[in-house]
Order: structure tokens, then sequence, then C-alpha cells
């Protein structure tokens, strides 16, 4: 099988939206630069500007695979629900750079890279290094030649976070989060935040099981609550591992941490931060109408909703209060791995 004749690898025009590995295919979509920032997220919500699509066999992309190069990319990680979304598109704001929100294939190798040192391994650990750089090579493609792409990843691709920013010396990336009762708050406040807690607990647990934290917890016996709080420490402590490894090697100043609530406070200084060791050039009257203009008033994964400052804070506000005790529960719970 060969690629279409108008498939071409080399800009960002054709999107890797999925990957078959079980079949070794890839679902490719047709982008343009204004298509991906109408994208809050590139799963089934993408913004294409059509309904094409080509299915295509890896190996025919290999020939123009191979002439591409793993770029430096700004990378963002987070634990989800803590403001990740809502940076990505204050700093779309400050430069014409190309954003991806949470690309479906870094997280289907995610699920893949979990198993590798199992016998259970649906895939040989060669072969994943192998889907990871190819990815790494069609992520990081952009539009601008001087502006690094931004790709923010899912809460759950902790785990990939030390091998995407050992693939390029020139990585950057933000970590994203907010503290353990905030996380708890904005989990419980709603039933769809609850069912959430349930879809990505196996998975976090085995994240956290793993790191050789939490070997004796079993998920049944969690309340929302705690599942809550594992949640939060296992991506955290995911994502601490890959600080520290970077750090070892000498890293470490290629990861800034911001912590959500306190850019809240100070969105303009905060923003400012960012910008400055991303080294996005960025005048002060542009960084002030980003941190409080359009983007500010709105809800970052619906722009539609009005919700400010003001409202997420009531919000908060109240799920501390209906859900008092299973907040009690959830702090309880993670004081035991506290070190």
């Amino acid at each position: 099988m060969s690629l279409p004749p108008q498939v071409r690898l080399h800009t960002p025009d054709w999107f890797c939206q999925q990957l078959d590995l079980p079949t070794r295919r890839f679902l490719l979509r047709p982008m343009t630069a204004d298509s991906y920032r109408r994208s809050l997220f590139l799963d089934d919500r993408i913004a294409a500007p059509s309904a094409e699509q080509e299915i295509v066999a890896m190996a025919a992309c290999r020939e123009q695979l191979a002439e591409l190069a793993v770029l430096p990319a700004i990378w963002v990680f987070h634990h989800g629900h803590c403001g990740s979304t809502y940076l990505s598109r204050m700093l779309e704001q400050l430069s014409p750079l190309l954003a991806l929100r949470e690309p479906m294939t870094l997280r289907a190798l995610s699920v893949f890279q979990r198993d590798l040192a199992s016998p259970l391994s649906l895939m040989d650990p060669a072969e994943f290094e192998s889907h990871l750089d190819q990815q790494l090579r069609l992520l990081t493609r952009r539009y601008e030649p001087e502006l690094p792409t931004l790709i923010k990843a899912t809460s759950d691709c902790g785990g990939l976070a030390a091998p995407l920013l050992e693939s390029h010396a020139g990585h950057l990336a933000l970590r994203v989060g907010i503290t353990l009762e905030s996380y708890l708050r904005t989990m419980l406040r709603s039933e769809l935040r609850r069912q959430e807690l349930f879809h990505f607990a196996q998975t976090r647990l085995a994240d956290l099981q793993a790191l050789g934290i939490g070997q004796s917890v079993r998920l049944y016996r969690l309340s929302p609550g705690e599942l809550a709080a594992m949640s939060w420490l296992a991506v955290n402590r995911t994502l601490d591992a890959a600080g520290n490894k970077l750090k070892s090697a000498g890293s470490g100043e290629r990861l800034l941490s911001v912590d959500f609530e306190r850019f809240l406070a100070d969105p303009v200084e905060q923003l400012a931060r960012i910008a400055k060791f991303y080294g996005l050039t960025a005048g002060d009257e542009q960084i002030e109408r980003a941190a409080t203009g359009e983007i500010a008033q709105g809800y970052s994964k619906d722009p539609a909703m009005r919700y400010d400052r003001t409202s997420r804070q009531a919000e908060l506000e109240h799920a501390a209060r209906e859900h008092a005790e299973e907040i009690r529960r959830g702090l309880r719970w993670a004081e035991a791995f506290t070190d």
C-alpha cells in the first residue's frame, strides 16, 4: 500500500489523529493552522476543515517519516482539570505557535508503555521506541520555522514525560497543577467528574504501584474522595519521577512548574514568567491582553460558556460544603503516602 498522492507529511497539513497498533495503520486528517487553533482537543472534537480522512499503512509512511527530524517543542503535562487547556490557549494569544491539545496518539502509546516490562505486553520495547520516534517526528512539525510546537498531553501520559523530553535537548516543558484539596473539590463537584475518577482509576493505580507506592491499595475499597486523592497522587508522583530523572541528567531547568491558583491570583506576572521561560517574544501590553481578555472570561473547554475566576471560586466553595466529608477522607488517605 502506498500513500495517496495528496498526502504529504512534511508539514502539519496532514495530522495523524489515531494510530491502530494491532493493524499498523494511521488515521490522517487534513488540517490548517486555523483548524488547529479552533481544536480545543484533537480527539473526536477536532475542528477539521472537512470530513476527509485517509487510513494508511504505517509502512507506507516510512519514507516520508525518515525525512523528518524531531524538532524542539514545548510540552505541557498535568493531572487534569487544572488549567492546562486555559494556559495553552493563552500562549496562542502571545505567539502564532502551533498548539496540539491532547493528541490521541500519545494516549494510545501510554497504554502500551505501561505493560512493556510485563509478560502481558503486546509490544516489543524496541518496537515501542520506533512508534514513539515516529510520533515525535509528526507532532513536532510546525508552520512557523522559528516557533516550537506546543503539545499538551492528556493527564494519563505522565509516564511518557521522561522519554518525550529526552528525545531532544531543546524540548521545554510546563507542569501545571493545583493543590490536592482544590483537586478534590474539582473532581467531586459533579457527577460527570466523579464518573471520570472511576474511568481512570485502574491506570492511575497501576502508575502509582509501578513507582512502588500503594501496593496494598484495592480500588473497590476506596470512596470517591479517596479515588480522587489516589488519582492526583499517581500523576504527581509520576511527574516527580520524570523531573528527578531530568535533574539527575543535568536538565532540570527544562521543566517549569506552575500552580494554577497562583496563576489566577496574578495572571499577568505568571504569564510573563511562562513566556520568558519558553523564549516567546511578547510585550507587556500583549501579555496583559492575553491574561485578562476573552479567554480569561470563558470556560476553556467551552468558550461559549461564561466562566471567570469568580465563577470558579464560587463553584469550588460550594463543592467544599457539599462534599466536606469526602474531601476529608481524600486528604486523610493521601497523608499515608506523604514523605
